[in-house]
Formats: C-alpha cells, structure tokens, sequence
C-alpha cells in the first residue's frame, strides 16, 4: 500500500509538467500543419473561403426566405419548434418514466465512481492505451515525448539554441 502511494504521489507532480507540454505539443502540431514560411498565405486563403463562404450562404437565406416572406416564414418556423418541444418532451416522458428517472439518480454515485477509478488507472498506470514515454527535457525544466527527442535529437538541440 505505501509503496502505490509513493508512485501515486510521484504520477501527481508529473501532472503539471504534463499540462505544461500540452501548449507545447499544440504549438509543434501547428507548426507542422501551417509551417510559419507559408503561414500568411494560408490564413489569407482562408479569409478568402470565410468570405465566399459567407456570400454563399447569404444567398441561399435569401433564396429559401425572401426578404418579402421572411418574417412570415420564421413566424411559422417559430410555431414549429413550439409545437414539436411538446411532442419531444412526450415522447422522453414516456420513454423514461420517473421510476426510471429515479434509480438512475440512486446508480449515480457508483456511476461517477466508476468513471473516476476508470480515469485514476489510466492515469497512473503509465502504460497501455498508446501512453508515451515521457523523460525530462534536455536544457529545460518540463518532460517531453521521448519519441519525439529521439527521432531527431539533432533538430531538438538545433531548436533549443535558436530560442536563446
């Protein structure tokens, strides 16, 4: 017992370090997906589809509620949804009756338990369900992938000295 609260406690000071990597493996993924050389051009590119995009879908408003009927249509749209919340809340009230309702409110505490033990073992175990192997970053103070620095140490350090 003592021993599994020893590696707990050890897993728990890992976790920040954990979160801190998370802005840095977002920030790597970016960098790949929309390289800084190109970047410019893509968020332009992109402007460009938002704006067409846009038209398009302003033309297909006006297609499917002329200005002349528009509020007419919304109006009847409104009445719609009115009506079809009361046929829902029917069809959930015959499909979970309170009995129902009530044992679901009595599994719940053992429900929440269930999913934190579940998360707690994942957590802590540090293997299995495709968990990498983290190791302290050379020349800083947060862990890293050990995949990642062992694929190409080379550029890691290359990195590490431009940053300076």
């Amino acid at each position: 017992m003592e021993e599994a609260t020893k590696v707990m406690i050890e897993k728990l000071k890992e976790a920040p370090l954990a979160l801190k990597n998370i802005g840095v493996d977002a920030l790597s993924w970016f960098n790949k997906v929309i390289p800084p050389e190109t970047r410019s051009d893509k968020i332009k590119q992109l402007q460009d589809t938002l704006k067409n995009s846009g038209q398009v879908a302003l033309a297909w408003v006006n297609q499917a509620f002329p200005p002349e009927t528009r509020s007419d249509k919304i109006k009847q749209l409104q009445d719609a949804f009115k009506n079809s919340g009361h046929v829902a809340l029917a069809w959930v009230n015959q499909a979970f009756p309170p009995e129902m309702i009530k044992s679901i409110h009595k599994a719940k505490p053992y429900a929440i338990a269930a999913i934190v033990l579940v998360v707690a073992v994942k957590f802590f175990s540090g293997r299995g369900g495709g968990a990498a192997k983290m190791m302290k970053a050379p020349g800083r103070n947060y862990k890293i992938k050990r995949s990642d620095f062992q694929s190409n140490p080379k550029k890691y350090f290359g990195d590490l000295r431009a940053r300076k």
